[in-house]
């Protein structure tokens, strides 16, 4: 017992001069990159070693019903799409995936079908699906599939049958082929009219009876009648090949398995003015991929559609159209790391990306790394820098790495992160934070309405305050915020948003702050309560 005591504390001594005198400098640490499609295509590194999958959402996201990847802007939709997209592509080597920005691509489409005819107003609602069509469509060609190739990989063990569909497949691919080199052929014009004339000869001769009356001719010459037809041909609206083209489509889909995966398709409104067809184009969007979805997936399991959206838009959306909520409560994959008490899954989260992003840490556990690279001389110590990193963003992996992509890049030569450093890069940073918020905001608000939130908060000076006293701002300077036609709207926005929270002073212990995105306060903002703005935006708004 003494031998066993003795070695614990000879190892635990060890560790301690590890973690004294770890000489790995922060610069050599790679925490990713604060946007997904970026960390998705660098070269410094493979981002699937990076990415975190205890969370379970990549085995949520691949159940037969769901297809909608949900969350705030910066909590990994876009790195877990194509988490999955790659590790699909790489079990089964028959699927053909693609990730597509979404607005961009179907702007494009239908700029394209524009030059055939003009799109009407009434078939708007039937765009989407025409788009996604072809979009699988041009998917299926990308790759034309041999017979040894599907009775390799078919997920069917039935010979004959598997025969049957490839001989159906290979008439229906046909058919995508002809649509696809008639409709779109390449080169710079565009066949807009087609013109066809026809010349009937008739030959009169004696005897030759015209019409109901006989008509003798005497004279032994021919006579030649001719008769010009002109037809004018135009081409047909998207509408009229949408059936045709979706049988076929189906056909091919259970020997060739595709993957599509819509991001940004919240970014529709760089194109759309009017909020109401916003509205109506995303309910549209995400009714016609499920049931797309339904549909390709009884043609091979391996089929999907994928639909990447802010889970704040998804919630507008819910209540302007009764029937989506059926769909969304099915369907969704929420990322949401801070809530519900989930702060240690972002942390292990974070610790991941570091140890693998390293070759000398690859074995190392969460604790191991937060000791080596942050200060403290108790394990406490050092995890309390890591939650004040947290405590200054919105519980979002953007956020974190924001934060710490600032310490590193400002300390590389040091070996450990302290809290001096996250307050020498607390103005950069907050700077940063304002920045996203702001794009996040613009979806619903103005450039005024959100430039009124930092003067209003300026002016007021204060990190604390009562409800009665930012209204009275409000009400003193009424003419700057003509814009502003409901405050307590006005109030409940920031609350929603998590520009503001409330707190409460207990007795005997500091005040405790609550925010909505935590899920530790009220759904909308008490006017009763103290408010106070939050820690990563005081800095910008020089408080």
């Amino acid at each position: 017992m003494i031998i066993l005591t003795f070695c614990g504390i000879i190892n635990k001594m060890k560790d301690e001069d590890f973690y004294m005198n770890n000489k790995i400098k922060l610069k050599t640490l790679s925490v990713g990159y604060a946007d997904g499609e970026t960390e998705s295509e660098s070269s410094d590194y493979d981002f699937t070693d990076l990415f975190y999958t205890k969370n379970l959402k990549v085995e949520e996201i691949m159940k037969p019903t769901s297809y909608i990847i949900s969350g705030r802007k910066g909590t990994g939709k876009t790195i877990l799409a194509k988490y999955v997209k790659v590790k699909q592509e790489e079990e089964y080597k028959i699927l053909s995936s693609q990730y597509i920005n979404l607005p961009d691509d179907i702007k494009q489409e239908e700029f394209i079908e524009r030059n055939y005819n003009a799109i009407k107003e009434d078939e708007y609602n039937l765009f989407p699906k025409f788009y996604i069509l072809r979009t699988i469509a041009k998917l299926i060609l990308s790759k034309k599939i041999s017979l040894i190739e599907h009775l390799k990989y078919s997920q069917e063990n039935r010979f004959f049958s598997n025969i049957y569909s490839y001989f159906k497949y290979k008439k229906a691919y046909k058919y995508l082929k002809h649509f696809q080199n008639e409709r779109y052929p390449e080169g710079n014009l565009v066949l807009q009219e087609l013109k066809q004339e026809a010349s009937n000869n008739i030959k009169l001769s004696a005897g030759t009876q015209i019409g109901e009356n006989p008509l003798i001719l005497n004279s032994s010459h021919e006579n030649s009648h001719s008769e010009s037809v002109s037809k004018n041909f135009s081409i047909n609206t998207f509408v009229t090949h949408i059936e045709k083209i979706e049988k076929n489509i189906l056909e091919c889909l259970k020997v060739k398995p595709i993957m599509l995966i819509f991001d940004d398709i919240d970014d529709i409104k760089k194109y759309i003015d009017n909020d109401t067809q916003v509205e109506k184009f995303l309910i549209g969007m995400i009714k016609c991929v499920k049931n797309i979805n339904s549909k390709i997936y009884k043609q091979n399991k391996l089929n999907k559609c994928i639909i990447i959206i802010r889970d704040d838009i998804l919630q507008t959306l819910n209540a302007s159209d009764s029937n989506l909520n059926k769909t969304i409560i099915v369907s969704e994959v929420n990322l949401d790391w801070i809530g519900n008490k989930q702060e240690d899954m972002l942390i292990n989260m974070i610790l991941h990306k570091i140890s693998q992003g390293n070759s000398s840490l690859k074995n190392k556990k969460p604790n191991e790394v937060i000791r080596m690279f942050f200060t403290g001389k108790k394990y406490s110590e050092s995890l309390s820098i890591m939650k004040k990193i947290i405590d200054y963003g919105f519980g979002r992996p953007r956020d974190i790495i924001t934060y710490l992509s600032i310490i590193i890049r400002n300390n590389k030569n040091r070996y450990k992160i302290s809290h001096t450093m996250i307050k020498n890069a607390y103005n950069e940073y907050s700077n940063a934070f304002w920045n996203e918020l702001q794009n996040e905001l613009s979806f619903y608000y103005s450039k005024e309405f959100i430039n009124s939130i930092k003067n209003i908060l300026s002016s007021l000076g204060k990190i604390n305050f009562s409800y009665q006293e930012i209204k009275t701002i409000f009400e003193n300077n009424s003419a700057e915020y003509r814009h502003i036609d409901d405050f307590d709207n006005f109030m409940n926005a920031m609350y929603k948003f998590g520009i503001i929270g409330t707190y409460r002073r207990e007795e005997g212990k500091k005040p405790k702050a609550s925010f909505s995105y935590r899920k530790d306060g009220n759904a909308k903002l008490n006017k009763n309560d103290s408010i106070t703005v939050h820690y990563g935006l005081r800095p910008v708004f020089n408080l």
